[in-house]
């Protein structure tokens, strides 16, 4: 029996189509972001015993004839950009993981051809606010994320931007890290209140960078495919993001007194 679920993320939604066992795996994973509207992009998930194509230890992924293919060892797929539907076929040892690594990257795809980015970022919504902590494999986004429990934390891993109604907004994902839990997130819109490259510290302070420096660091944060997408669009998404937000690099401790620094220097 097929069931379909529907999810939306930063705006985008996207219809799944899943046996009915495997959607209560797919559901714990999504349920935050689940949609009662209609998708725009149908996806059929399959479970198969084995995937006929090459299987590659890291993904490959191409777009031709206006369709987006992406393989790797855990799953083989396809969406039709232009007729908007899909199918994927996945192993069933790592069925969950394997569609959540699929839909992250159809997510960062959809939403760049919508004119947006998806951050390797944290987020943390503060007073109707995002606000994005950025930087290089453990520079403390999970940390940040950990110690801001009190304020709603969009992600640890994956930050969804967007440019919509004449300003940037960011949205939480269900793309997290390694080490903290499937099905969290917060699937709403934020204002972004200023972005936030992480440095490990014995003191905590601000440094404000300059537009030329913004724009070189907030280059090194997308999820993005230089073999498929354009690097002049990401080029102008960045200098405009740049442009009309706060970047700073924030000298922290392991703790929330970051917190007292923000709100001190960003009004």
């Amino acid at each position: 029996m097929t069931k379909q679920l529907n999810i939306k993320i930063a705006n985008i939604s996207v219809c799944l189509m899943l046996d009915d066992w495997f959607s209560h795996q797919v559901d714990a994973i999504y349920h935050r972001f689940a949609s009662d509207k209609p998708a725009e992009y149908i996806l059929q998930v399959n479970i198969v015993d084995d995937i006929s194509q090459n299987r590659p230890y890291s993904p490959e992924i191409a777009i031709q004839d206006n369709r987006l293919m992406m393989t790797s060892e855990e799953f083989s797929g396809y969406m039709d950009m232009r007729k908007k539907e899909g199918e994927v076929d996945i192993l069933p040892k790592w069925a969950p993981g394997a569609l959540a690594n699929f839909v992250k990257n159809l997510y960062s795809v959809l939403i760049f051809s919508d004119g947006g980015l998806m951050l390797h970022a944290a987020g943390v919504a503060k007073n109707g606010r995002a606000y994005i902590f950025f930087g290089p494999s453990e520079s403390g986004k999970s940390t940040i994320a950990g110690v801001s429990g009190n304020y709603p934390v969009l992600t640890d891993e994956l930050v969804a931007i967007r440019y919509l109604n004449g300003s940037f907004k960011a949205y939480g994902t269900p793309f997290w890290g390694e080490h903290t839990k499937a099905g969290e997130g917060i699937s709403g819109s934020f204002e972004i209140g200023g972005l936030f490259k992480l440095i490990k510290n014995n003191q905590v302070y601000l440094k404000r960078l300059s537009y030329g420096q913004a724009i070189a660091e907030i280059l090194t944060v997308p999820e993005f495919y230089d073999n498929l997408l354009s690097v002049e669009k990401l080029l102008n998404l960045c200098m405009d993001l740049a442009r009309v937000t706060p970047c700073y690099e924030l000298y922290f401790l392991p703790d929330s007194s970051f917190w007292r620094c923000i709100d001190e220097h960003i009004k």
